[in-house]
């Protein structure tokens, strides 16, 4: 579970929460009869879809930090978002929120 913080850092929730459900089955995407579609993701400027999906893990500090989602370059130096491939300005407010506990994920 994940809680994104959609009053504080709206453009980077949307972000992500498209980044995730891009060529994923929504609940509400589920047909009569319990067939599904999957609509698949756009293609960002990268040529590679906007999509968490089949992005990997690309660094692990033991006690510390583990990166992932980087699905341009796979190793933490790409970055696309749904915002027309560009990368957008940090949101100051997102910025106040404390990283005081496991689990807590940034973007």
């Amino acid at each position: 579970v994940v809680k994104l913080y959609w009053d504080v850092a709206p453009m980077a929730c949307e972000n992500f929460a498209t980044l995730c459900s891009n060529g994923s089955l929504l609940p509400s995407q589920q047909l009569q009869g319990g067939k599904t579609k999957v609509k698949p993701p756009p293609i960002g400027e990268c040529g590679k879809p906007l999509t968490y999906r089949k992005s990997v893990v690309h660094r692990i500090e033991p006690g510390f930090v583990v990166q992932a989602g980087d699905f341009v370059k796979s190793n933490g130096s790409g970055g696309e978002s749904i915002y027309n491939g560009k990368k957008f300005k940090d949101e100051r407010a997102g910025l106040t929120l404390k990283h005081n506990k496991r689990g807590i994920l940034s973007m």
